[in-house]
């Protein structure tokens, strides 16, 4: 059944994912701290990821609504690199542009009316989000593509490491470098996944 489920085959954009996930390894053991700074080199790198992302489902084949189904992740993504705009408008040093540690910028409760404008952000995507899902039944056809198209089993996988990695580090105050670096796994293995598939490659399930 899961065998069914996953395409265990191994593209460019594979091959892609794995040199980066090598790569990892070295930089988390060797890299300056500073490239993990907020705007800095690792997350200027992950934006260009996420960028790249939005723009192969744009530009996708076929099967719009999976696409825009996976920009709308993406998205996500990006707001939370920038911290819904945080990051660019707000900062300690009074700099609108900006490269350093996580301290020389607001916290949200520092910013006036912050948490209005945070959670009027999310509102506001959010309903984007639903209203576009709930025209010309693109939940549907969403539905209906990913019940019928095998999942990246490698990209999938190498996701997943990204993901662990951020979220450990993160949670135990561990290496800062480790986390920026697993997110920047995570973005480029969700990011070859949806170029691999939104240039007309989708391994189908046969029932």
């Amino acid at each position: 059944m899961i065998k069914e489920r996953l395409d265990f085959s191994i593209r460019p954009a594979t091959w892609f994912t794995f040199a980066v996930a090598v790569m990892c390894i070295p930089l988390s053991l060797c890299a300056p701290e500073t490239w993990a700074y907020e705007n800095g080199l690792l997350e200027n790198l992950q934006m260009m990821l996420l960028m790249l992302g939005i723009i192969f489902c744009v530009t996708a084949r076929t099967d719009k609504p999976l696409y825009l189904f996976f920009a709308t992740i993406i998205f996500f993504f990006m707001l939370r690199e920038v911290n819904c705009g945080r990051m660019i408008f707000w900062s300690r040093n009074g700099e609108i542009f900006y490269s350093g540690m996580p301290t020389d910028y607001l916290k949200w409760k520092e910013i006036p009316h912050g948490s209005l404008i945070r959670t009027g952000i999310y509102i506001a995507i959010t309903s984007l989000c639903i209203l576009a899902w709930c025209r010309k039944g693109n939940f549907t056809a969403l539905k209906k593509t990913l019940l019928n198209t095998k999942a990246p089993f490698w990209e999938l996988l190498l996701l997943i490491c990204g993901f662990l990695c951020t979220f450990i580090t993160e949670r135990l105050h561990l290496c800062f470098i480790t986390e920026e670096i697993g997110e920047l796994l995570l973005y480029t293995a969700l990011t070859a996944a949806v170029f691999r598939y939104s240039r007309a490659y989708q391994p189908q399930i046969h029932p």
